[in-house]
Order: structure tokens, then sequence, then C-alpha cells
């Protein structure tokens, strides 16, 4: 008696082991498609990277604001996705910011080229900052096209 009691609880154990086998595999097949169906729409989006538009980072002296705007109006009307400056003053102390605080912005804009699929720089008269000449090097090291305003014979650099 106590071996066909032993018998029936293994046969229901089985069973129920079965049907979670039955249960997993299905769970895994649902897994599997929903999986095709995000790698499919992954490959769908990576076919349409070249037609979403352009990220472009601007990068100069604040001195040269009336260029920044021309060049945000001229990107935006020729498609592209414009990354600018946070700040319309002609220096940072015209901010009131301390240090740590020009430094945080500054870093904010590298993460601003971080984002972008080139960098627009906006070197006036060939005129190219230190700040401006760490973003072109920083770009640069990413692999990043560089494009300039104006050609680059010598540049004049401060700092």
């Amino acid at each position: 008696m106590e071996l066909k009691h032993t018998i029936g609880s293994l046969e229901r154990q089985i069973e129920i082991f079965m049907k979670t086998v039955q249960s997993l595999q299905h769970d895994t097949n649902l897994l599997n498609d929903q999986n095709d169906k995000y790698y499919k729409r992954i490959q769908e989006l990576e076919g349409q990277r070249d037609e979403l538009p352009k990220i472009v980072c601007l990068c100069g002296s604040t001195t040269f604001m009336k260029v920044f705007k021309k060049a945000n109006l001229a990107e935006t009307l020729a498609g592209k996705i414009v990354l600018s400056i946070g700040c319309n003053t002609k220096s940072d102390d015209a901010l009131g910011l301390s240090t740590k605080e020009i430094e945080r912005l500054k870093e904010l804009h590298l993460r601003k080229i971080d984002l972008a699929d080139e960098i627009y720089v906006l070197n006036v008269g060939g005129y190219i900052g230190s700040s401006t000449r760490k973003e072109i090097e920083y770009a640069e090291s990413l692999n990043m096209p560089v494009k300039y305003l104006e050609e680059i014979k010598q540049p004049v650099v401060d700092g």
C-alpha cells in the first residue's frame, strides 16, 4: 500500500514537473519570438541611421555670439540638430560663476560633443581659444569630423 502511495506521489510529481517543463518551453518560445522582434526592430533602426538628421555641436568663443546665432540657423536649415553653448555672454566672468561651476559647464559641453556626429568650430579670424582647442582635441580623440568656419592657416591660440 505504501509503495502504491509512493508511486502515485512520484507520478504526480513527474506530472507537475512535465507541466513545468512545458510551461518553461512555452515561455522560452515567447521570449525567443520577442527577441526576434526586437532584433528585427534594431536592424530596421540601424538601416534608418543614415536617414536621421546629423547632430552638430558648435564650438568657439562666446565673444562671437552673433556668429553662433548665424551658424545655428544655417545648420538647422541644413537639416541638422544643433547643440550649442548654454548662455549668451561675452565671458565667463559676466555670469559670476565659481571656478567649479565653469568647469562643470565645460564638462557639459564635452557631453554635448559626445552626442554629436560632428563639431563645427566657429574660428572667426582664425581665433581658437584654449577651451575650444581642448574641445577640438576631444572630438578628434573620438574620430569625430571637425568642420571649421574659416580655413585653418596659422590659428591664433590663446593660453
